[in-house]
């Protein structure tokens, strides 16, 4: 049995708890709810409020107890509707309460329309608000100021400018008086479309017509802080003690606008003038001013700043967290990252969490410039990440296991447990080609323990994936093209780690030329033969189908795409060697001389300052081919190159070398943390000249990384001949009085080309030969034996 409720402890109207009590129908409803209802009908205002009140779940249910009560629904209780509607973030139902108010015969005023509009406005429905304002005017419901407001608001949100400034001329001419919000709204719409000048401007129209709020500077202050404008927005701030106003928002949108900035001193002066002025802190106003030390490494800063709001009682959240961690991974601190990430586990919600912070911090780690401390932080990480293996995303595990292999951080426990973990992903499509060759390479590098069970999980997924590429087409198909680099850079790996197996090498050499074959109607075939250009320029060295052989001279830049500009060398003045290939192969006939994706058929690349021949591709098919060749190592290149002092014989040189940029040069550096190398040095002839030692190598490289030759025959001691960037200045000066640049020329390439092996060769350029005339060879003792035409050196590499 339902307990009885004394009615004279209730409210005259009806709660919310009341509300839902009511039954359907009204002939099951208990006779103190319908004494309720009576009470309801006598005082229609309780009703109004009890909408008000009600959460949008409970609105639908109200209107059915009005209905089942046989009470009239009139427009206040619609406005009272729309407006928990709108204020619960159900803007939608909000519209459909006032559609239906014409259904229902309910008249519209003044303030239904403008709950429509604000209801507009909350779900970002710019163009049905500006239509709805278009037609408030035709059943003559002129708007108001709080009509155009409306609008503007949901013009501002979408950053739509120029809407905002035709709205607020219309809102003058239909002499409208702008209030304050009107213009603070305005600004804000400039201000989030870089339109900064135009915010002040408002601001000086607010001051002349209407007093300025908090709000007005605020938003004209993040105007100028959006477009990079810090000072002009320190100076708002300085402006608003003429008006006597202060407030928090303005002080955090001029930190914000110095972030943006890096200026880290201003943000910190303006916290200072804020506790002055007795305004306090938020966790906003913390988070800019973090941030802005953040882009400046000032991590010290930062943390200070993070420290101080435990202090002041200021609960920090995820941005403060992951603004700290920057702040010190910008500044090197890579230890403080870690002890951030364990410090509060109330910043992490979660082990996910933390392992991701650690891939993040490993990543940052790598971009630091190689050194024993970055080796040993690395190796602190591989400890840490070794206990935490299963916790990792297969993606970022194997993005982790290349940076550490990277800085040549190999843990055993590491690698060994992750070849336990990865393999079912490969094969499930988890990873991509290229991410299945990063980690081929990881393992390959380091030696790491578990490489045989990645390499054949490798082998497998590659295999698995191939059927899916049958058709794909490597200009059109991103993930054809992406399948095709991954399977290049898992051939290199096995062939370094000499894994590579015969089956798998034929299996590449398939596959490639599947995912060619649809391009191979487009490419017309060149003659054979070869042609010699008199002159100081590039010549064609020799034309078969499928490739042509090129002698670059010095000075000329084999352009393969956008990275082969960045070495740093100046390029005003450049001569392209692609523009030379286009005068006499035409780029209409032979797409991928133009096609950048596929270095514009530029199979490999020599120095700038050197000379040498260049193998470049006309189709498709010869540049996979030819490419492969590179990765399996079958793919010669000799260089006949002019060093300093003398050596005997012959010896390989494994020094790993590491490339660096500051941002203006790029210069390479041997370093045991840089990546694996090989050249292979046999010595061709000695000379002297004028008591100085020169010795004559062929030079053959097992590896193509940048500047290899030059920097390695500098760490070895014997510096090119005329090597700007590798050699003392003194050396280089000296050697410019008789050699006019760096002597190292390519003279010989051997690949496979329609299953014949092609061996091109080529002699000393002119220049290089009258620098070496001028020289005295000499033959020393135990070496006449190993003295030999630079040719015949090289085919005994």
């Amino acid at each position: 049995m339902r307990p009885q409720r004394d009615s004279r402890s209730r409210p005259i109207g009806l709660s919310l708890e009341d509300l839902q009590t009511i039954g359907s129908r009204p002939s099951r409803l208990p006779p103190e709810d319908l004494q309720t209802i009576q009470r309801w009908k006598r005082e229609p205002k309780k009703v109004t409020e009890a909408i008000r009140a009600s959460t949008p779940e409970e609105v639908q249910h109200a209107f059915t107890l009005l209905r089942e009560g046989h009470l009239e629904t009139n427009a206040l209780h619609c406005s009272a509707a729309i407006t928990s509607y709108r204020e619960g973030k159900a803007w939608m139902k909000a519209i459909g309460t006032f559609s239906s108010m014409a259904q229902k015969s309910i008249p519209c005023n003044e303030v239904t329309h403008n709950l429509a509009l604000s209801s507009f406005a909350a779900g970002n429905q710019w163009v049905q608000s500006l239509q709805h304002l278009i037609s408030m005017k035709l059943i003559f419901i002129y708007p108001s100021a709080v009509s155009f407001c409306s609008v503007l608001v949901a013009v501002s949100r979408e950053s739509l400018w120029q809407a905002a400034l035709a709205i607020f001329e219309e809102m003058q001419g239909a002499s409208v008086q702008a209030d304050v919000i009107s213009f603070n709204t305005v600004i804000s719409a400039c201000g989030r479309g870089g339109q900064w000048l135009l915010a002040v401007d408002l601001l000086d129209q607010v001051k002349s017509s209407v007093r300025p709020t908090d709000a007005s500077y605020s938003a004209t202050i993040s105007a100028c802080g959006t477009a990079f404008k810090w000072q002009h927005a320190v100076a708002l701030l300085q402006d608003m003690s003429t008006h006597k106003l202060t407030g928090r928002n303005s002080y955090n949108a001029a930190i914000s606008a110095c972030e943006k900035c890096g200026q880290w001193l201003a943000a910190l002066a303006l916290l200072h003038k804020m506790a002055e002025v007795q305004i306090s802190k938020d966790r906003v106003t913390c988070n800019a001013a973090i941030g802005a030390c953040a882009k400046s490494a000032q991590w010290a800063a930062a943390l200070s700043l993070f420290h101080s709001m435990h202090v002041n009682s200021i609960e920090p959240g995820a941005i403060t967290h992951n603004t700290v961690i920057t702040a010190c991974e910008n500044g090197l601190q890579w230890r403080l990252v870690l002890a951030l990430t364990d410090a509060d586990p109330g910043f992490t919600s979660s082990t996910r969490s933390t392992a991701t912070e650690l891939h993040h911090a490993v990543r940052q780690l790598t971009k630091q410039a190689p050194s024993q401390d970055v080796w040993d932080q690395g190796d602190e990480a591989a400890r840490r990440a070794s206990r935490m293996v299963g916790e990792f995303k297969p993606k970022e595990l194997v993005s982790l296991l290349r940076a550490f292999a990277s800085m040549l951080v190999t843990k055993e426990a590491l690698f060994r447990e992750a070849a336990e973990i990865l393999p079912p992903h490969m094969g499930a499509g988890v990873l991509q080609a290229q991410e299945l060759a990063n980690l081929c390479w990881a393992y390959a590098v380091g030696t790491a323990a578990g490489s045989h069970k990645i390499f054949r999980a490798a082998e497998e997924a590659f295999i698995q994936r191939r059927a899916a590429f049958a058709c794909g087409s490597l200009q059109q198909d991103d993930a054809a093209r992406d399948f095709a680099e991954g399977l290049l850079g898992t051939i290199w790996s096995l062939s370094y780690s000499q894994n590579l197996q015969p089956g798998f090498l034929r299996f590449a050499q398939s596959a490639l030329l599947q995912l060619t074959e649809p391009l191979r109607s487009q490419t017309p075939e060149l003659p054979s033969g070869s042609q010699t250009v008199a002159g100081m320029g590039p010549r064609e060295i020799l034309g078969m189908p499928g490739v042509v052989v090129i002698h670059k001279p010095a000075g000329w830049c084999v352009d393969q795409g956008e990275e082969s500009l960045a070495e740093g060398d100046d390029v005003e003045d450049m001569n392209f060697l692609s523009s030379f290939v286009s005068t006499r192969i035409p780029a209409r006939r032979f797409p991928i001389l133009s096609d950048k994706l596929h270095w514009r058929g530029f199979v490999h690349r020599i120095d700038v300052p050197s000379s040498g021949l260049i193998l470049t591709a006309t189709s498709h098919q010869a540049f996979y081919s030819l490419r492969l060749q590179t990765a399996c190592g079958s793919f010669v290149r000799d260089y006949q190159v002019l060093c300093h002092g003398w050596l005997r014989g012959r010896q390989d040189v494994r020094a790993a070398v590491h490339w660096v940029s500051d941002g203006r040069t790029t210069s390479s550096l041997i370093s045991p943390f840089g990546r694996p190398a090989l050249t292979r040095l046999r010595l061709s002839a000695s000379f002297l000249r004028k008591s100085e030692a020169l010795s004559l190598f062929m030079m053959r490289i097992g590896t193509g990384r940048k500047h290899q030759i030059r920097v390695q025959s500098a760490h070895v001691g014997h510096a090119v001949v005329c090597d700007g960037r590798y050699s003392t200045p003194k050396t280089y000066r000296a050697d410019l009085k008789w050699c006019p640049r760096n002597f190292l020329h390519r003279s010989r390439l051997g690949f496979t080309m329609g299953g014949k092996s092609v061996d091109v060769e080529q002699a000393l350029p002119q220049d290089l030969s009258d620098a070496l005339w001028s020289c005295t060879q000499v033959k020393r003792a135990r070496e006449e034996k190993s003295q030999r035409s630079p040719l015949a050196a090289s085919r005994a590499l």
